[in-house]
């Protein structure tokens, strides 16, 4: 009989040695020149080795930001719900945890490794990623997929781009705007406001 594999891995059968030949069928024929395993074909022993194979792998999630200024961060609510085989479902949060890397463009790398997962598809999804205050670049996509092997490490990678938006007030003073570029003769009540 094969034994289990154990967890996270699977038993491929029997093997004559570490790097030998796998065993088909029930019987082990050996002659003279043959190489057992143990290097010792006289003490009428075969040693047979059960190959153990990886049936989960490594995930790796990250999500990349840039634009936001100065103490502005990702919401309370932030998440990544990840999902994969056999009903498989994570929720990935900021915590104490979390690896935080700054790059040196300003942007903010949070990673998250989940070991011991079986091999499969799998996506994450961003929840509450929405900043007060910032516009986020739509072409930036909120949910990646990646095909997990056994014993193989994946990438789901998330990035978004945030844009601050500035609120600007006029006053008008008696009916009129002043200001640099303002024509007070012009009587139209719409005006062209660049905020740097």
């Amino acid at each position: 009989d094969v034994p289990s594999g154990g967890d996270g891995y699977t038993v491929d059968g029997w093997y004559l040695g570490i790097n030998g030949d796998k065993v088909t069928g029930n019987t082990v024929s050996v002659n003279e020149t043959s190489d057992v395993a143990g290097g010792d074909k006289n003490d009428n022993v075969i040693r047979l080795y059960a190959k153990h194979v990886p049936t989960t792998g490594t995930l790796t999630v990250t999500k990349t930001v840039s634009g936001l200024e100065g103490t502005d961060t990702l919401p309370n609510g932030f998440a990544i719900a990840v999902t994969g085989p056999n009903g498989y479902s994570n929720s990935l949060t900021i915590n104490d945890d979390t690896s935080t890397t700054t790059n040196e463009d300003g942007s903010i790398t949070y990673t998250w490794e989940i070991t011991g997962v079986p091999a499969g598809e799998y996506t994450a999804r961003e929840e509450n990623y929405a900043v007060r205050g910032y516009t986020r670049d739509e072409t930036n996509s909120t949910s990646v997929s990646a095909d997990l092997a056994a014993g193989g490490t994946a990438e789901l990678e998330l990035t978004n781009s945030y844009t601050k938006q500035y609120t600007v007030t006029v006053t008008v003073v008696n009916g009129s705007v002043t200001g640099e570029g303002i024509d007070a003769s012009d009587d139209t009540d719409t005006y062209e406001i660049t905020v740097n």
